[in-house]
């Protein structure tokens, strides 16, 4: 009986080393499969996992340096300067004020800042009443304009008929030393008027005036074809006329250089 006893008390410790053996086994089977947990650097400190970028781009939005009050200010372009080199008409005789003359009238139109170099009794040869046109160039070119307008030649039909060549020469002198001087410059040649009727001598240096200023590529603008004036802008001196005269002449000025 003793020894049955002994017997059943081996094999029942049999079967528990055996059942822990098959506990050890499963475990360490089972520990095999599991997901290690990340490495822990030397120092303690877990790196954070990296993050997954997203397939959609992400729009960065920058945002613009706020203009300076100097960059925001736009400057006025300053307007061009226009120098008229001419008679009494230029001078504005006959005009009710210098606001009506002709001349304040184009430049004013045209957007120019006007120098008036208008002299009565002045003309291309005559200097009756001042310097003439070639004696005066100095103060034009002074004015480094951008345009320059020189009008008349109305002044000059008396020395014309006297000496139509030393006329001639004086026309063309001021035309080609305005553009030696001014090469940059707009020429505009505004030919001479009468408040009668036109004769040959009239035409000839009307046209001696077309001539050499388109010689130097400047804009000829004729008062006499068509006639600017009508009877009704003549004043009473019979030389000159009104604000609607000086404004006929604005506009027939306007219309060539626009």
């Amino acid at each position: 009986m003793h020894r049955r006893n002994k017997i059943l008390k081996n094999k029942t410790l049999q079967n528990v080393g055996l059942a822990v053996l098959l506990l050890a086994t499963l475990a360490a089977f089972v520990y095999a499969f599991l997901p290690k947990p990340p490495a822990t650097p030397v120092g303690g400190t877990t790196q954070p996992a990296e993050a997954t970028p997203s397939s959609a781009p992400t729009e960065t939005t920058t945002a613009s340096p706020s203009p300076s009050a100097t960059a925001t200010e736009t400057e006025e372009a300053e307007p061009p300067v226009a120098a008229f080199l001419g008679d009494s008409y230029t001078e504005g005789i006959g005009a009710s004020s210098q606001e009506n003359r002709w001349s304040t009238l184009v430049a004013l139109e045209l957007g120019w800042e006007e120098m008036n170099h208008g002299i009565s009794g002045t003309g291309y040869a005559i200097n009756a009443q001042g310097p003439g046109y070639l004696d005066r160039l100095d103060d034009v070119i002074a004015d480094n304009p951008d345009v320059v307008v020189v009008s008349g030649g109305q002044n000059d039909f008396s020395t014309y008929r006297f000496d139509p060549q030393g006329t001639l020469q004086a026309i063309s002198n001021v035309y080609e030393e305005l553009r030696a001087e001014l090469p940059d410059a707009e020429i505009i040649a505004v030919g001479p008027s009468t408040p009668s009727a036109a004769d040959q001598t009239v035409f000839a240096l009307d046209a001696a005036v077309q001539e050499a200023a388109e010689s130097v590529d400047g804009t000829y603008v004729s008062l006499l074809d068509p006639d600017v004036f009508t009877l009704e802008m003549i004043q009473p001196d019979g030389a000159h006329v009104d604000d609607a005269g000086h404004a006929a002449i604005a506009e027939r000025v306007i219309n060539a250089v626009e």
